[in-house]
């Protein structure tokens, strides 16, 4: 279809932790994060259609816009030299830059309303960032861990989180029940209906790397991918809109 080509879905995600003290960070106050009021370091994670965990990133402090956060990283920057093969690319959302192998979705204008085939691309965007929403879920749920914060010293963060997402992994791998939203298997199904399991799918490696987050140009925020303008030509001319079921409209 005209959105071909998504090889994988990226946001960020908090990973709670005690406040770092003076010795293990210079500004542990950075580490607080506003939006979910609580002290964290910022993680950016891409996942595949599975769910699967395919790359991560976790050196920033909590108050880290997401955007600034994989600015620094090595994988954007080979990114940003060398692209995507083809008509490939990352779907995320409006806190990361859209380029051509990294596509956000179209700003909501400050006075009307978006384009009819804008919005079917937000629409499509959205519907291919909802693995990495549901990963984060599975990944909270299951390795309750990271549902406090962890009191350890703030270099093993790192490790330990990028365990429970190898185990993760391993997990869909070999096809074991996903855990419901209150922790027990199998709770909330429909009487004479089967267990959700995982697809049988090769097992994917976490990629970690040590990079430490910087500042990023507000202006490139402002940038439109040739890639974005060229699929949603391509919605325009097939006619295709966002579904009239389809209620949700976040960006």
């Amino acid at each position: 279809g005209a959105y071909w080509g998504c090889i994988a879905a990226g946001d960020g995600l908090i990973v709670k932790v005690k406040r770092p003290t003076l010795q293990e960070h210079p500004a542990p106050i950075s580490f607080f994060c506003a939006r979910y009021a609580t002290v964290g370091i910022a993680y950016i994670v891409f996942v595949d259609a599975d769910m699967k965990f395919l790359w991560c990133t976790g050196n920033a402090p909590g108050s880290t816009h997401d955007s600034a956060a994989f600015a620094a990283t090595r994988l954007r920057a080979y990114l940003k030299e060398h692209g995507l093969f083809g008509r490939f690319y990352v779907s995320t959302d409006a806190a990361f830059i859209d380029e051509d192998w990294m596509l956000t979705p179209w700003p909501q204008p400050r006075n009307g309303s978006l384009d009819v085939y804008k919005d079917a691309f937000n629409w499509q965007n959205s519907v291919h960032r909802q693995v990495v929403e549901r990963a984060f879920g599975m990944l909270l749920g299951r390795w309750l861990v990271l549902e406090r914060p962890l009191r350890i010293p703030l270099s093993r963060v790192h490790s330990v989180v990028t365990a429970c997402m190898r185990l993760q992994n391993v997990c869909i791998q070999q096809r074991q029940v996903a855990p419901t939203c209150n922790g027990v298997r199998g709770a909330g199904r429909e009487p004479g209906t089967a267990e959700r399991t995982y697809a049988d799918q090769p097992p994917e490696v976490c990629l970690t790397g040590g990079e430490a987050a910087g500042a990023w140009f507000t202006a490139a925020r402002r940038a439109t991918s040739s890639k974005r303008e060229e699929i949603t030509a391509a919605l325009r001319r097939f006619g295709i809109q966002r579904p009239p079921d389809a209620t949700y409209r976040g960006s």
